[in-house]
């Protein structure tokens, strides 16, 4: 195990001008699925492929991701077959279970031809507590050494971050080598696997000190809960710089935030912490909870900048977030974090 002294890395890539990522995602649920000609495979005690996902933590990766732990209550949640076929109901109930907002289906389909192993792996999108529920064709039969059926959606072929929407690929890879040694093969897949979905979590993620910006952001909030996880994300954030709150009442909160390098990095940075964070003009930044959010964004439809005010009033005037909707002003601060 190797430990950096964070603070002394960070200064001397700043210092050298060298762009890095640190910003992790949300830890995702793996189920990993093998399939060969003799079956489909995911509690079963000799399913070799889950063993080599539980053979060393991911928890350190831009990506984290951890194993299942295959009790019995794993077992009356999810089966194979539901897996494969990105069953709704029981995917939301294991993503439960581990209190978790995506779940990763980790498909690999095992082919023994001339004497090789030959393993295609994909990772499929199977939960996303943030993404659209599309139905999906109920799993295909596996018939010989054809394709896998079963209906999925090719995700981003480019090297931009999209967040994946339920059924999409977003890593696809193929390996071989003689046959006799799977562990090897398996643990060699997993790492292309991974490396292949974060790499452009990575590019999207990197953090250049020599351009910033500042940008104004009205927190929407509910409760004292919502601003504390706000608080939290921008704080513990690399992309950022300070945070200024300018004022701030029981609804919202008026900032000014320093962002490195493209400020469209912190959108991803901030859905990765469960936030959203966007923008109508460029110009004024809102953050909130996805559920806080989606009441700005009706609220705002067609009425300037989409800022937080009296929706319901005809007379419809700006008001920044702080400003209390029953008539209070806002408390106003410089406390910069």
């Amino acid at each position: 195990t190797y430990r950096f002294k964070p603070d002394t890395i960070r200064k001397l890539l700043r210092d050298a001008r060298i762009p890095y990522s640190e910003v992790q995602t949300r830890t995702a649920l793996v189920l990993p699925v093998l399939q060969t000609k003799n079956g489909t495979y995911l509690w079963e005690e000799n399913n070799p492929w889950m063993a080599a996902w539980k053979v060393r933590p991911y928890d350190n990766e831009l990506t984290p991701m951890i194993a299942p732990l295959g009790d019995l209550e794993d077992t009356a949640t999810i089966t194979a077959r539901q897996a494969l076929a990105l069953n709704e109901n029981a995917l939301y109930e294991i993503a439960q279970r581990y209190s978790v907002s995506q779940v990763i289906v980790a498909h690999a389909f095992l082919q023994q031809i001339d004497g090789e192993d030959r393993l295609r792996v994909r990772l499929i999108n199977g939960f996303r507590e943030s993404g659209n529920v599309d139905s999906l064709d109920e799993l295909g039969q596996f018939e010989g050494n054809e394709q896998f059926a079963g209906t999925y959606r090719q995700g981003p072929a480019t090297n931009e971050y999209i967040p994946a929407k339920v059924g999409e690929i977003i890593s696809e890879s193929w390996y071989k080598q003689p046959s006799g040694n799977f562990p090897t093969l398996a643990e060699r897949s997993i790492e292309g696997a991974i490396a292949k979905y974060a790499k452009p979590w990575k590019t999207r993620t990197l953090i250049d000190h020599s351009a910033s910006a500042l940008l104004s952001v009205s927190a929407h909030y509910r409760s004292l809960g919502e601003w504390g996880k706000i608080r939290s994300a921008l704080v513990s954030t690399p992309l950022i710089g300070y945070v200024q709150v300018r004022s701030f009442s029981r609804r919202g909160a008026e900032m000014l935030i320093q962002a490195y390098g493209d400020p469209t990095k912190l959108i991803v940075a901030m859905e990765a912490q469960g936030l959203a964070l966007w923008s109508d003009d460029g110009d004024y930044w809102m953050i909130a909870t996805p559920d806080a959010a989606r009441e700005v964004q009706r609220g705002s439809r067609g009425k300037g900048r989409g800022r937080l005010g009296d929706a319901g009033s005809e007379d419809y005037r700006y008001r920044p977030a702080s400003f209390d909707e029953q008539g209070e002003q806002p408390a106003k601060t410089e406390q910069g974090y």
